[in-house]
């Protein structure tokens, strides 16, 4: 691996093979590469993050793993003479990788590939997590490097009991996932599809003064795209063409609060009762409000939106339909049999 740049022209041309939409997943510096993307990533749908780097804008890996002791996985952290920093064969059977079997641990340390000592100095741009989905998965006993000097624990990202852990990032969709690992993660099995979810399609609409929104049309598929993350829905056909934003803009004189102001910015979010818990009302105010900002170029924004939150108590209408949440979840349990049969 070399420079951060080179790094990640090398991920455009993967992505350049993939025929559809694609979920990059990124381990340890490989958060640091998918990060890099920034929002020019048009078949990307998502991200994931396993113990890996997700910084924000005018961080670097250097400055982060600077604020604080060196890990026991880096302590012997060594440069050669290309300028490639290798991790010792102790330090990464014993700390980096001290979850894996022994005898694949040493295989793992003869494999590595090594970075660059030039791409801790490397600084991150406009990070791809601010406008694509992103999941990250937290190993607790990580002794490679501490949650605090990942990215993953930013303000306004709340720490989950299970899941994916959007502790972190005030810009994730879902709760991020805490796992108790070290820097290699087991591979958990797949859990079953829960019988008995509640399956919605939720509608959001944005109002705003007529010129907020430099695209608006890529705002409302964004907004759509992060509430059904968020909500934790298949991503099948049945969902992704029944979620929906709508962006308004509103004449600047049909607007005003009690002092007069008309910068406000009001988003609806309409889904099934019980679809969105604490942790993701939280989650899905905050990826909708960093949306809006993030759309408008106006930090000031972030003071200045509304985001509201309403329950439907028995279904939707939708395909010419009225559907029970008893009928939502049989047609996405039928979609989802007839897909995995190929169908």
């Amino acid at each position: 691996m070399s420079a951060l740049a080179a790094d990640v022209a090398r991920l455009r041309q993967v992505l350049q093979f993939q025929t559809g939409p694609t979920l990059v997943v990124g381990h340890s510096y490989g958060g640091q590469i998918m990060t890099a993307l920034g929002p020019d990533a048009p078949n990307v749908v998502g991200l994931v993050y396993i113990a890996a780097f997700g910084l924000d804008e005018g961080e670097s890996l250097g400055a982060l793993l600077s604020q604080g002791p060196v890990t026991p996985a880096l302590v012997h952290l060594f440069t050669d003479e290309q300028g490639f920093t290798w991790l010792s064969e102790d330090d990464f059977v014993n700390h980096f990788a001290a979850d894996v079997e022994p005898a694949k641990a040493h295989a793992l340390h003869a494999a590595q590939q090594a970075l660059t000592v030039t791409a801790f100095n490397d600084v991150m741009g406009v990070p791809a997590w601010r406008s694509k989905p992103s999941w990250y998965l937290v190993a607790k006993d990580d002794e490679a490097i501490h949650r605090t000097r990942s990215g993953s624990s930013r303000p306004g990202w709340a720490l989950p009991r299970s899941r994916f852990r959007p502790v972190m990032w005030r810009w994730c969709r879902t709760r991020p996932r805490l796992r108790t690992s070290s820097r290699l993660p087991p591979t958990p099995s797949p859990s079953p599809l829960p019988s008995d979810r509640a399956y919605v399609m939720p509608m959001i609409d944005i109002y705003a003064p007529r010129g907020t929104f430099a695209d608006p049309h890529g705002l409302a598929r964004d907004a759509a795209a992060a509430v059904m993350a968020v909500e934790q829905v298949p991503d099948i056909p049945m969902f992704r063409q029944n979620t929906a934003g709508f962006v308004h803009e509103l004449d600047p004189s049909c607007l005003s609060d009690v002092d007069g102001a008309n910068d406000h910015i009001r988003v609806q979010v309409l889904t099934n009762a019980g679809a969105l818990d604490r942790d993701k009302q939280l989650a899905v105010v905050a990826r909708l409000t960093a949306l809006v900002v993030d759309a408008a170029g106006n930090p000031a924004l972030t003071e200045r939106t509304w985001v509201l939150l309403t329950e439907a108590p028995e279904g939707a209408g939708a395909m010419g339909h009225a559907h029970t949440n008893a009928e939502l979840v049989q047609a996405a349990r039928d979609q989802l049999t007839a897909l995995s049969a190929g169908g």
